[in-house]
């Protein structure tokens, strides 16, 4: 299995499950929505009280997602938010994970990719319920001219319509 697969059958893991809570954990001034919010993890509390969290891939220099299973290490400096009850994840809370799609993007270094793998990265992760919602986690973000850039080290949780209209999807 190619380092691509695997990546991708690590997030297919969370097809099947329902989200009962989300949380992100980061630093920002009052709340994670504002100008200067650094979200670093995603943790997704799912049934049968499994927890996955999402975050930049080192792996990809920060440039791409990953999830693992488990909760971020206790004793963390991180600020932590209750974000189920906000836009994108009000009405995916008590829903079904029916898909998720990897979106891999271009490297702009050949020397990035493994022997034999084409020079991508996987940016954004969208995540679609059994009530039609879609959210879409990324490495990339808007910096203050409004440009979507990587390099960022943090995610950006966006809803089907933003991520379209970025190009996303």
């Amino acid at each position: 299995m190619t380092a691509r697969e695997e990546h991708e059958e690590a997030f297919r893991e969370l097809i099947g499950r329902t989200l009962h809570g989300v949380q992100y954990l980061g630093a920002w001034p009052i709340g994670p929505n504002e100008a200067g919010a650094y979200i670093e993890w995603v943790e997704l509390a799912m049934d049968r009280s499994v927890t996955y969290r999402i975050t930049t891939e080192p792996d990809f220099g920060d440039y791409g997602v990953v999830v693992m299973e488990g909760n971020v290490a206790p004793g963390s400096l991180l600020k932590i938010f209750d974000a189920g009850g906000v836009p994108p994840w009000t009405t995916a809370v008590g829903r079904q994970v029916v898909s998720v799609k990897v979106l891999w993007r271009p490297l702009s270094y050949e020397s990035a990719a493994s022997a034999g793998e084409e020079p991508e990265f996987p940016r954004e992760v969208a995540l679609s319920f059994n009530d039609g919602t879609t959210v879409v986690l990324s490495a990339a973000a808007a910096n203050e001219q409004g440009e979507w850039v990587l390099g960022v080290d943090n995610l950006s949780v966006l809803d089907e319509a933003q991520a379209r209209g970025l190009g996303m999807l």
